[in-house]
């Protein structure tokens, strides 16, 4: 995997105040910023256009166009704070990568990125992200026992989330 770094000037950084962010995404951000977004996730460029709903048809004129529109714009920013959340809450952008490309419980098995194409979806994965960054989750399997139908709520420490998140022998933070 690639391991590209986050840059905090990059789409949606910190140190983008919001007035500066809306105006840029009005005005649409440009190409090379979703190419920035496309390394840094680690997906192929048509994936990364299906999550945000962008035709390959649309691609190449935004690509020849060097701008993306406001719409899409919007997106790339939530996908970009999207993963800089969740490098911050796991600790590195690989295993932030990996815990966006697969099903979680806590989504209804959903893939975080795939909900990252709407904002309620978007607040969902941002929720829980939360949950999980804040050490709140809901741990169906324990050591390996399985409860069907009731759920403890567990209060551990950030890094231990991050840690089972990451396991891939222990079921990952719901």
């Amino acid at each position: 995997m690639k391991t590209a770094a986050l840059d905090k000037n990059a789409v949606g950084g910190k140190s983008t105040h919001p007035t500066e962010l809306i105006q840029r995404i009005q005005k649409g951000l440009r190409f090379t910023e979703l190419k920035t977004l496309q390394d840094t996730l680690d997906l192929p460029f048509e994936k990364l256009a299906a999550k945000l709903c962008i035709s390959r048809s649309t691609l190449q004129r935004r690509k020849a166009a060097g701008r993306l529109s406001p719409d899409e714009s919007d997106k790339v920013v939530r996908f970009s704070r999207l993963l800089r959340h969740a490098t911050a809450v796991f600790g590195d952008a690989e295993r932030a990568r990996a815990w966006l490309k697969h099903p979680k419980g806590g989504l209804g098995g959903a893939v975080p990125l795939d909900y990252e194409s709407t904002g309620t979806g978007a607040r969902e994965v941002e929720n829980l992200l939360g949950r999980i960054e804040y050490s709140v989750y809901t741990l169906c399997r324990l050591r390996g026992e399985s409860f069907a139908r009731r759920a403890l709520t567990v209060h551990l420490p950030a890094k231990a989330l991050a840690s089972m998140a990451a396991d891939g022998t222990r079921e990952a933070p719901q």
